[in-house]
């Protein structure tokens, strides 16, 4: 049987309502800024650009668990702005999550202080892979914290002693 035809035990779907939210106001934006090509000329394709990119670089990430790895996918709109993150367990030497958290006293504090864009007020909740060949990579929270956080324990679980 071939490795693409296998399906996951497991899937983890980021939650996209941001994403969702981005695509129609930058589709808004595009047609606006065609729209305004009539009005001022072509000085509105500088709008137009920047949100085609913005379009093109948006991706949707989804964490596959297999019997023997995981991997990690974000697909863009177009196929190939794709990445893929293959990680066998075999090859695994510690998976570790650490949780995120806001710093809300020093948010408020900093925001009538007006300072607040300066930022470093939070932290994303993470998951931090290295590898026998001692490659880190850290991922971010995608989809809800709990099944986040399940899914880096079984991850875990699933990952060899050595």
């Amino acid at each position: 049987m071939s490795q693409n035809t296998i399906k996951p035990y497991f899937t983890l779907r980021g939650q996209n309502y941001y994403r969702y939210l981005a695509i129609f106001l930058l589709i808004g934006l595009i047609l606006l800024s065609l729209y305004l090509i009539k009005v001022i000329d072509y000085i509105a394709l500088t709008i137009t650009l920047p949100a085609i990119l913005g379009l093109l670089f948006i991706r949707f990430p989804k964490l596959l668990l297999y019997d023997d790895r995981f991997v990690v996918e974000k697909k863009g709109l177009i196929r190939k702005f794709n990445d893929y993150d293959i990680f066998k367990y075999s090859e695994l030497k510690t998976v570790s999550y650490s949780k995120g958290y806001t710093n809300w006293v020093e948010l408020i504090i900093m925001t009538l202080l007006g300072a607040a864009g300066y930022g470093g007020f939070s932290k994303p909740d993470r998951m931090t892979i290295k590898t026998i060949n001692d490659d880190i990579t850290v991922y971010y929270r995608f989809g809800t914290r709990k099944k986040f956080k399940n899914t880096v324990k079984e991850i875990y679980k699933k990952k060899p002693s050595h």
